[in-house]
């Protein structure tokens, strides 16, 4: 008898297991490490987390693989972290951050206290990182996608440094309003919906080794790369291609250098015949050098009311679908298009370089039409060290 009761009690067991266990592999799980919004107002803030580390230069605060995924979607300000008014380091790292009105914010902290590091930012409809007044900040290998206006802004930063980060589906990319001495570095910007970057009364930024392709504005007052209102700027070694617009809008910005950029391909689809690889505007005192301008829609530089700019060693190759009219000038004085140190101009292809070729538009010629293309060399190097350069980050 007893060793039926057993028998009965271990086949209900045996039964009760074999209907449990299923029933748990069969239900779904819970996102692993799923926390809330992250809110520092002080310094004696960090102490209410578990934060790893003591907010000293050699230790700071590790603000580290945290989850925040925000399911009330809708709400009027929904912030995943911010932090303010702190004197503490720490660094923002290896986290998602998903649904947020803005991922990550950051303002009136100490400078050069602050890392933005390996965060994969989604559905963040204002910004994914919005900083202001924060000097000194590292922004690198951070992932962004999918809002309506800015991927990475900046307002009133200076002396940082924003690195291989890849901005997709945003209004703008990387936005910089009112900030001095930024680098951009081997950042992808790709696939927005107004401009990959855009740079407004800024001085002294540097654009370099960026990719900004496939950005998508159909009007003409809209760029791949703006550079608006903005002096000292430097941009060299950037992928500037295939932007549903002009390659790059230069709008009263002066004292800067664009050199050894790819411009290619850049073109509004409904307008079969517009599409600047550079559009220019009220600039003044620039130079151009060493850059691909090729099969943009409409010119490969066209300048307006721009003076004293200096424009040499560049390739022109079947923009405008054409071997004249591939530059255009209107209401510009005293711009060189070639070289005063070597008497060298820019390459035109197809152009006989035993004439001058005329600027279209206005009455300036480059004297000195190159016979060979003089970018073919640098941006093949350029390429090769890109391409090493991201698989060894």
């Amino acid at each position: 008898m007893k060793r039926a009761n057993i028998l009965q009690i271990s086949l209900g067991i045996i039964l009760i297991l074999a209907i449990v266990i299923p029933l748990a592999i069969l239900l779904p799980k819970e996102e692993v490490n799923l926390d809330q919004p992250i809110l520092i107002y002080s310094d004696e803030d960090f102490l209410k987390y578990d934060f790893a580390g003591d907010g000293t230069e050699s230790d700071p605060y590790l603000i580290n693989g945290r989850t925040l995924i925000n399911d009330n979607i809708g709400s009027i300000h929904q912030y995943g972290i911010w932090v303010e008014n702190t004197t503490k380091y720490f660094s923002i790292q290896n986290c998602i951050i998903k649904n947020y009105d803005v991922g990550i914010v950051i303002g009136y902290v100490r400078n050069d206290t602050t890392k933005i590091l390996n965060n994969y930012i989604e559905e963040a409809d204002y910004a994914a990182i919005h900083c202001g007044l924060v000097n000194g900040i590292l922004i690198e290998n951070n992932e962004v996608n999918g809002g309506s206006r800015y991927g990475i802004y900046l307002i009133r930063c200076s002396d940082s440094l924003l690195r291989n980060n890849s901005i997709y589906n945003y209004g703008v990319g990387i936005a910089l309003l009112d900030t001095d001495y930024i680098t951009l570095q081997r950042n992808n910007c790709s696939f927005n919906s107004h401009s990959g970057i855009t740079s407004m009364m800024c001085n002294y930024i540097n654009i370099e080794n960026n990719i900004v392709s496939m950005n998508q504005a159909d009007y003409t007052s809209s760029a791949g790369l703006e550079l608006l209102l903005s002096n000292f700027l430097s941009v060299i070694n950037n992928s500037i291609t295939e932007n549903s617009s002009n390659g790059i809008r230069v709008h009263r910005t002066c004292f800067s250098l664009i050199d050894s950029n790819n411009i290619s391909y850049n073109q509004i689809p409904s307008i079969s015949h517009f599409g600047d690889g550079i559009f220019m505007e009220y600039s003044d005192n620039n130079t151009i050098q060493y850059n691909l301008f090729k099969e943009n829609g409409a010119y490969g530089l066209n300048l307006t009311k721009s003076n004293n700019n200096t424009i040499h060693h560049n390739a022109f190759i079947c923009n405008n679908q054409k071997t004249i009219n591939q530059a255009f000038e209107e209401n510009c004085t005293t711009n060189m298009w070639y070289d005063v140190s070597t008497f060298e101009g820019n390459y035109w292809q197809g152009w006989n370089t035993s004439l001058a070729y005329p600027i279209e538009g206005g009455l300036s010629e480059d004297l000195y039409p190159l016979e060979e293309n003089p970018v073919n060399l640098i941006l093949s190097l350029y390429w090769l060290s890109l391409i090493f350069n991201y698989r060894n980050t």
